[in-house]
């Protein structure tokens, strides 16, 4: 590729590629010419001069002539643990923890919609952001570019994992349904009770929480979710090899 070729792909004209593609119901080829980019049908005996090529459903797959250049390693890693969203790190967090693996944040790749990667191996492509170990741990910067990928030596962490995290993601809504009852009452609590983790039966004791306040009981389980996150998270530090 050229260091001239055109990159990334202009959204106007990526979106009059996929409607064509659409309305075609096969893939469309644009074509670099000295005047610019033109789409075909067909793809050119000069395959050389194809900058990317678009499929009915709308993925891209770049050509000799467009394909981007790849950045320098290093060049979109975040060096400040304050530029992660919260929101991005909380899913990454999540799974990390119910993969049992250090996952990679990478750029989304070049001609599509997503914004980002999540990822079990680093990238080679320079596009490594961030990344984040099932302890929650987050790495940044030069950190991340040398984290190799790791995982728990446990067989059966996934299954585990991933059914308790579901748990504590119903427990979470239905706690926080909580907040907009005056006071909880059986049936309300008994909506919740089967989700409690068993380490926290008795600070979640029926007797306790029945009568109380709904919103004073919605904190108290989010609470409660929260440690027993930590819990999965600790047990993942024992096992996350050094």
């Amino acid at each position: 590729m050229s260091a001239e070729s055109p990159n990334p792909i202009p959204a106007p004209e990526l979106a009059v590629a996929r409607a064509v593609a659409r309305r075609l119901g096969r893939p469309v080829y644009a074509i670099q010419t000295d005047a610019g980019r033109r789409l075909a049908p067909e793809p050119p005996e000069d395959v050389t001069t194809v900058a990317y090529a678009v499929e009915a459903r709308g993925p891209v797959h770049w050509g000799p002539a467009g394909r981007p250049s790849p950045p320098a390693a290093g060049a979109s890693l975040v060096r400040d643990a304050a530029g992660v969203p919260a929101d991005e790190l909380a899913l990454a967090r999540d799974v990390a923890l119910a993969l049992g693996e250090t996952v990679f944040v990478a750029d989304g790749a070049p001609g599509s919609d997503e914004r980002l990667r999540v990822l079990t191996a680093p990238p080679d492509d320079g596009t490594l952001r961030w990344a984040v170990r099932p302890t929650g741990a987050l790495l940044v910067g030069d950190e991340a570019l040398a984290e190799p990928p790791r995982r728990i030596r446990d067989a059966t962490w996934a299954t585990r994992a991933g059914s308790a995290l579901r748990a504590l993601r119903r427990l979470r809504e239905r706690g926080e349904a909580l907040a907009e009852v005056r006071t909880v009452s059986p049936r309300d609590w008994g909506r919740v009770e089967r989700l409690v983790p068993a380490a926290e039966r008795e600070a979640l004791h029926p007797r306790t929480v029945v009568g109380a306040p709904g919103a004073e009981v919605a904190r108290r389980v989010l609470d409660a979710a929260d440690r027993e996150l930590g819990r999965w998270r600790a047990e993942a530090g024992r096992l996350f090899p050094a």
